[in-house]
């Protein structure tokens, strides 16, 4: 552990320690008070005390405001926005002994929880490549509340180039197996105009190319509605954004 915070190997990461900490310690008070709860009143049936409740909300507290700070200020492959790296068709640099390799980050991603990385490598790099032109994008997320983990959440950006698409930049996810980039929906804007049919065509294709579960948060079939939605009205805010460009 010692050797992750030396100051000339990942100088960000020691920087940030302490609010990884916080984080951890907000998240075990939570679970820790959550199953203690859920015991007592199996056991007894009454209610916890109200300072109970008021280390409850401290806790869950502390869990939002240091997720949040992380998520802000964290570097790297900690708080780089995945779907955003994808519609901007980013790239990541990975280090070893053996020297380093550049992936796209479609590529990067193979499945849940997993990666490209081998044993011996280190995430160095995000690197973006500065769209030509005209452009825009924007992100949306839908969520149960601030902070959580998103149900259905779309990055979307748009190149023009003399009033017609150049490239368009679409990132999905909470609706695979790993983020998703929707390539098909990416070709059917590329030289197009920028009209309301062609961003209908690409939130279809979006909607096809995901594959969510049914869960808690909705059922499949709502969440492919919610990818054709985002997709079509984020295209249009980026749309707006880089025509003001």
């Amino acid at each position: 552990m010692r050797t992750l915070c030396r100051s000339e190997r990942l100088p960000h990461v020691c920087k940030y320690k302490n609010v990884l900490t916080l984080a951890a310690l907000g998240m075990f008070g939570y679970g820790t008070y959550s199953a203690f709860w859920a015991v007592f009143d199996v056991i007894s049936g009454a209610r916890l005390e109200w300072w109970a409740d008021v280390l409850l909300v401290l806790f869950g507290l502390l869990l939002v405001v240091a997720a949040a700070f992380v998520r802000v200020r964290m570097p790297g492959g900690l708080a780089v926005a995945i779907g955003a790296m994808l519609a901007l068709q980013a790239s990541v640099v990975l280090r070893s002994g053996r020297g380093e390799r550049e992936l796209p980050i479609a590529e990067f991603l193979e499945d849940t929880f997993t990666t490209a990385l081998e044993p011996d490598e280190i995430l160095t790099e995000v690197r973006v490549p500065q769209p030509a032109g005209s452009s825009g994008g924007t992100y949306l997320k839908m969520e149960r509340k601030v902070g959580d983990f998103a149900t259905v959440a779309a990055a979307l950006h748009l190149s023009l180039s003399n009033g017609t698409i150049e490239r368009a930049g679409i990132g999905l996810t909470a609706v695979g197996s790993k983020n998703l980039q929707a390539t098909d929906a990416e070709a059917s804007l590329a030289g197009a105009e920028p009209t309301e049919a062609a961003f209908a065509e690409a939130g279809r294709l979006a909607a096809e190319a995901s594959s969510p579960v049914t869960d808690v948060r909705g059922s499949a079939e709502y969440k492919r509605h919610i990818v054709d939605v985002y997709v079509r009205r984020g295209l249009a805010t980026a749309l707006e954004k880089a025509r003001a460009a």
